[in-house]
């Protein structure tokens, strides 16, 4: 068995709202790398209250807006780590988070998820793109 790090928001889709979901993932891959991407302006464009639209989420992508949108960056960052041509802070602002410490902070939380969840379940770890020990060092490190 694999775990991959999108899997931590575990979609409970209604197929009936497939369309919906589908222009939702739309507007937040075409906007992730926005630091203004939010969960107010996206209900916005969706035509939404926010707090309607934060229980939609949270109840068909199975995680909250922030820690989707916060998980799709990071996977935005580890395909650029693989570059090694940039550092951690352009890597950052590149993903759409507003500064590296922001990023470095929901890495951290993000991985440790991933740890937790996958710890005693028979899981072996695997990233897409595969985060290496030498990654994470640049990441928190450097």
């Amino acid at each position: 068995k694999t775990f991959r790090l999108m899997e931590q928001c575990v979609a409970k889709e209604n197929p009936v709202y497939y369309a919906r979901n589908q222009m939702i993932r739309q507007y937040v891959e075409e906007h992730l790398t926005d630091a203004n991407l939010s969960l107010n302006e996206t209900a916005r464009v969706m035509h939404y209250t926010s707090t309607y639209f934060g229980k939609y989420f949270k109840e068909q992508f199975g995680c909250t807006f922030q820690k989707y949108v916060a998980t799709k960056r990071i996977e935005c960052a580890i395909r650029y780590l693989r570059q090694k041509n940039m550092n951690v802070q352009e890597i950052a602002l590149k993903c759409g988070f507003t500064n590296d410490v922001t990023f470095r902070s929901w890495f951290i939380w993000l991985w440790f998820s991933v740890l937790i969840s996958v710890y005693g379940h028979g899981f072996e770890m695997e990233f897409d793109t595969s985060v290496s020990a030498r990654d994470i060092h640049f990441i928190l490190f450097l």
